[in-house]
């Protein structure tokens, strides 16, 4: 074992010596100090593609950042380096110096920045220096808790049952740690229904998250060149516009994620007691978008957003009816809230399926959204027609159309009014309008005061100052 162990351990030091061919790859024929052009530090991969094309002499060669040129610098020669974290600022560990020499920005305004470091790196000089393993380990764990090889991340990423990951940009990470739609973490998607089916205890944050990713590959479908007809480009002169067709897409993503944040506690359980007449949850929703922090958040944007278009495509017009929609703005509103092929819709019965663990709410969502389409009819082609573009399908989605349309039949059949779950709906309504001050929520301000956890802990505390209840149990 040891010998073996010796001999691999002498194999990767010899790939990992610096060799003159590999030296001239990434220098090139023009170049006598290793000057190349290497992809911009903020796309991650770039590293390994080094690595791929020139292993022996990435892992052995540092680099400077000057004006979007990397330069490969020989590190063979030992020599202290300044180090904020050693001893009287000078590096006398050779381990600590070798990390310093290899992944250390040379230029100092760009060592301010933040530095993307490539794992594969610091991995490729453990192999390189295998007889101090575990001093390169320790080096690297502490200048890494030290915040010295610190990523500044564009795009995050979250893990979804149902989607995989959902990637979201700094903006949309802002709108997405805001108050009101941090809430629906604590506002159960389907109410009560885990009393019934244990799994349903998946909440309306993920389901918002959900909606936005599948608003977001309908909208690159229906407006990609490829799938837009003449007819349809001349109805929306926006198709026209790759800025304008940019700003629209991040209004829609933003408006996805916010659609939900008017909710009550437990959803839709209460709703139309709990409420005063000709109000509906989508009103909390506009004015905690409109009038709360979000809105302000939005205007802050580099370059800002119009709260007012993002309310527009997060309720639609049958709540904003006092505001003027054109054609564009309700054709997108479509691809949130439309009753037929809304990512709404398609997200609740994928994510409520799976959580309960039927399989009556599948269908094929990705043939169908690939099959959608911006539809013009000759009617609404008419200038005189009062017909407006709608949101169709190709004859070869019909069946994932089909596949939708009895999944949201069974899925109401078997779960969303199956009678217990009914009933505990029943009693949770005549709780919260007897515990309620004003036995209703009028505000937005009182809506984000609550969310089903208080609702839980006033159950219990009712519970245990109940006589009749202690008596019974």
């Amino acid at each position: 074992m040891g010998r073996a162990r010796r001999r691999w351990s002498k194999r990767v030091q010899t790939l990992c010596l610096p060799s003159n061919a590999a030296s001239k790859a990434i220098a090139g024929p023009t170049s006598s100090i290793g000057k190349f052009v290497a992809p911009p530090p903020d796309q991650k991969d770039w590293a390994y593609s080094l690595l791929n094309t020139c292993f022996a002499t990435v892992v052995r060669a540092k680099f400077t950042y000057e004006e979007s040129v990397w330069t490969s610098t020989n590190p063979l020669t030992p020599s202290p380096v300044e180090c904020c974290s050693c001893k009287d600022g000078i590096c006398t560990d050779q381990a600590h110096q070798s990390l310093h020499r290899y992944l250390q920005p040379q230029s100092s305004e760009f060592a301010k920045s933040n530095v993307l470091v490539s794992p594969a790196l610091i991995l490729a000089s453990i192999l390189a220096n295998n007889d101090r393993g575990a001093g390169w380990h320790t080096t690297a764990a502490r200048a890494t808790m030290e915040g010295k090889f610190q990523v500044k991340k564009i795009i995050h990423e979250i893990r979804d049952p149902i989607h995989n990951f959902i990637a979201l940009n700094n903006d949309e990470r802002t709108i997405l740690n805001s108050r009101p739609v941090q809430r629906l973490r604590s506002i159960h998607q389907l109410a009560l229904t885990y009393q019934v089916y244990p799994g349903a205890s998946h909440k309306r944050f993920e389901h918002s998250l959900g909606v936005m990713e599948l608003a977001t590959r309908t909208f690159n479908v229906v407006t990609s060149p490829q799938n837009i007809t003449d007819k349809v480009r001349e109805h929306f002169p926006e198709l026209k516009d790759q800025k304008a067709l940019d700003y629209w897409r991040q209004v829609l993503r933003y408006a996805a994620l916010c659609h939900d944040i008017g909710h009550l506690p437990f959803s839709h359980a209460a709703e139309d007691r709990l409420l005063k007449s000709n109000t509906k949850h989508e009103h909390f929703t506009m004015d905690l978008i409109k009038n709360g922090e979000i809105g302000q958040m939005l205007s802050n944007f580099v370059p800002p957003v119009n709260p007012i278009h993002v309310v527009q495509l997060a309720v639609g017009m049958k709540f904003a009816h006092d505001i003027e929609f054109t054609n564009w703005e309700r054709m997108l509103s479509n691809l949130i809230i439309d009753n037929n092929f809304g990512a709404d819709r398609m997200d609740y019965l994928l994510r409520d399926s799976h959580h309960i663990g039927v399989a009556y709410g599948k269908f094929n969502h990705y043939r169908l959204i690939d099959c959608l389409r911006f539809l013009v009819t000759d009617e609404a082609d008419n200038a005189d027609s009062n017909i407006a573009p709608e949101l169709g399908i190709e004859q070869g989605g019909i069946h994932a159309v089909e596949a939708l349309n009895l999944a949201r039949y069974y899925m109401y059949k078997q779960v969303y009014l199956h009678a217990v779950r009914r009933i505990y709906d029943i009693h949770l309504t005549d709780f919260l309008v007897e515990w309620l001050p004003n036995r209703c929520i009028s505000t937005s301000a009182e809506l984000l005061e609550l969310t089903d956890n208080e609702i839980i802990v006033a159950l219990h505390n009712k519970l245990e100052s109940d006589d009749k209840f202690k008596k019974h149990a």
